[in-house]
C-alpha cells in the first residue's frame, strides 16, 4: 500500500507543483481551427501493454511514455459514435451494443510474465468478466483534439499495483461494455468514490464486500487516502476536462446522473 500508518500521503509542495506544470505540458493546445469547431474526443485502447511500454507505477514514468507510445495501430478506438452515453457524474461510459461487440472481436489474449496464468486463476475463481480479464495492465490514452490529455491502464478492483495514474473498471451492463474512469487506481473499488456523495462501502467491489466490513477502521481509511492525493485531484480534475464535456454535450451523448445513487454494475 502507498499510504502511511495514519492514513494519510507524504507529498510535499514541490513535488505537487511540479507535478502540476508537467501535466500543464501535455494539456492540449488550442489553434484557432480548433476554436472553430467542437472538440474532438477519443479514447484509444493501445496495442502495446504496461511491460511494453515500461510505465512503471509512477505518473512522471507513465505519462511521457504513453504520450511517445505509437497511436497509429491501435487496439481498439473510442470516438463519439462508439459511445451511447456518457454519465459525467461517475465518469462511466457506455458503449453502443455494435461497439461493445467490435470490442469483443479485438481482445487481446497476453502471455506475459505470468499475466494469462493470473487471468485463468481469476476465471476460476470467478472474478471480473471477460473483457476486465482480457484487458489486463493494456494501456489506452485519452485524446482531444488529437493530442493526448492524459493515459492510463485498465486494471481491475483487486490488483495490488499501486499505480498513481488513471485506471479504467471495465464491465458488462445489459450486453453492453461500460468504462469506469479513476484518476489512481484505488483498492477494491468499482468506481471513483469520489465522483459522486456516496460512501466508499457503496463503490467496494463484490469480491471482497464480505471481508470488508470486517478491515479495520485504520486500513479503510488509508484505502481512502489514495483517492485525496495531489495526484488523485489533478488526474480527477483532467478527466473531467471542460473540452470533453462539451464535445459529449454537442453529441448529445452526456448525462449526468445522481450524485447520492451508485452507478449500476452486473
Amino acid at each position: 500500500m502507498r499510504f502511511s500508518k495514519n492514513g494519510s500521503c507524504s507529498y510535499s509542495f514541490t513535488f505537487t507543483l511540479l507535478l502540476i506544470c508537467a501535466t500543464l505540458l501535455i494539456l492540449p493546445s488550442k489553434t484557432q481551427a480548433q476554436t472553430d469547431t467542437m472538440p474532438q474526443f477519443q479514447l484509444i485502447i493501445l496495442n502495446q501493454d504496461w511491460h511494453d511500454l515500461q510505465l512503471g507505477y509512477r505518473y512522471i514514468t507513465a505519462q511521457p511514455n504513453l504520450n511517445a507510445a505509437d497511436k497509429s495501430n491501435p487496439l481498439f478506438v473510442i470516438g463519439l459514435n462508439e459511445i451511447e452515453s456518457y454519465d459525467w457524474t461517475w465518469q462511466a461510459i457506455t458503449l453502443t451494443p455494435d461497439a461493445t461487440t467490435r470490442l469483443i472481436d479485438v481482445l487481446p489474449l497476453s502471455d506475459k510474465d505470468g499475466v494469462r496464468s493470473l487471468i485463468t486463476l481469476k476465471e476460476s475463481l470467478g472474478w471480473g468478466n471477460p473483457l476486465e480479464n482480457a484487458l489486463y495492465i493494456h494501456p489506452f490514452v485519452v485524446m482531444v483534439n488529437d493530442e493526448m490529455l492524459y493515459g492510463g491502464i485498465f486494471l481491475d478492483p483487486i490488483s495490488q499495483m499501486a499505480i498513481d495514474f488513471p485506471v479504467i473498471r471495465i464491465t458488462l451492463v445489459n450486453g453492453q461494455a461500460v468504462l469506469y474512469l479513476l484518476p489512481v487506481h484505488i483498492p477494491f473499488v468499482n468506481y471513483d468514490p469520489f465522483a459522486g456523495g456516496v460512501s466508499l462501502d457503496n463503490a467496494i467491489n463484490e469480491v471482497v464486500e464480505g471481508d470488508w466490513s470486517q478491515f479495520p477502521d485504520e486500513f479503510k481509511s488509508g484505502i481512502m487516502s489514495i483517492g485525496k492525493t495531489p495526484v488523485a485531484i489533478l488526474f480527477r480534475g483532467l478527466i473531467r476536462n471542460a473540452q470533453i464535456k462539451d464535445a459529449l454535450l454537442a453529441a448529445n451523448k452526456l448525462i449526468e446522473t445522481s450524485p447520492t445513487e451508485p452507478p449500476e454494475s452486473e
